[in-house]
């Protein structure tokens, strides 16, 4: 989560509207919901991009 505060303009518009003064160092999303949405995309099996010696 942190690509937030990767992006200079996002950056400070989101730190001057969160924490003014200070400095964010980090971003994460925490919790749950009750139900999650289906994917958008299919997930690729593991098979199809490792290799087993």
């Amino acid at each position: 989560m942190n690509q937030i505060i990767e992006v200079p303009p996002v950056y400070q518009e989101v730190n001057d509207k969160v924490v003014p003064g200070r400095k964010i160092r980090f971003v994460a999303r925490i919790g749950y919901v009750n139900e999650y949405p289906a994917p958008v995309s299919k997930r690729r099996p593991v098979e199809s991009f490792t290799t087993f010696k």
